[in-house]
């Protein structure tokens, strides 16, 4: 008897669903995880520039807090250079203390203002280039030429006033030198004659707290100027 040999039909795999919606599943998770990646990443960089804006804008409020107080300490420095060189007998020591205590007061304005000045200046080129990396950002031209201008004169007005604080700084310094040596010359001997000596001294640097109010006047009016013109 001929046995006849069944061939093997093939058949075609079933599909499997469940395998397919996880591979679309995994590859969308992906993408999006990518997605939200890159915009975290933007939206930091976009947080990091607001920060330094709002940072500028604390630092340059408490530098002109800083110069307010040194002015108000400079004029009472002024008044007790003034009793100082009317002072007679008994009063001078009571005249030198309050003028050593006013230089004193003044030595921590300054110290307090010059620090702040460097911190403000620090902030301003790290504000300037996050302001410049998110230009590079901006695809619309008249967009980008907008924020381009604005950074600009910006830039332009906090280096001016950069520029002429420094200025001060250093008119500051050769006054507040003159005072010490004055508190100095004073410490050692407060009879007539050595205060005698010290008259002229003493006018000059009536003459020079003067001179540097008024070289500071328009600086204030430069810090509260740019406190309303600083982005937000």
């Amino acid at each position: 008897m001929k046995v006849t040999e069944v061939g093997t039909v093939d058949r075609a795999r079933p599909v499997d669903h469940r395998s397919r919606r996880l591979v679309l599943g995994s590859a969308l998770a992906l993408s999006l995880a990518v997605g939200l990646t890159v915009s975290w990443e933007e939206a930091s960089a976009r947080d990091v520039a607001l920060e330094q804006s709002a940072s500028l804008a604390r630092r340059t409020a408490r530098v002109s807090d800083d110069i307010d107080r040194f002015v108000a300490r400079l004029e009472r420095t002024e008044q007790a250079l003034w009793a100082l060189s009317q002072a007679h007998g008994k009063t001078l020591s009571q005249s030198y203390q309050s003028f050593t205590k006013q230089v004193k007061g003044l030595e921590g304005a300054e110290k307090a203002a010059r620090s702040h000045i460097h911190e403000m200046e620090a902030t301003g080129v790290r504000y300037a280039s996050s302001w410049d990396t998110e230009n590079a950002k901006i695809v619309d031209p008249a967009l980008r030429q907008a924020s381009v201008e604005r950074r600009a004169a910006m830039t332009k007005e906090y280096e001016e006033l950069a520029a002429h604080l420094n200025d001060i700084e250093k008119e500051i310094q050769p006054f507040m030198g003159n005072l010490r040596d004055l508190r100095s010359f004073l410490g050692v001997d407060l009879s007539p004659p050595h205060v005698l000596n010290a008259s002229d001294a003493i006018q000059k640097s009536q003459a020079d707290a003067q001179v540097l109010k008024q070289s500071i006047a328009p600086v204030q009016a430069r810090l509260r100027q740019f406190l309303n013109d600083a982005p937000r």
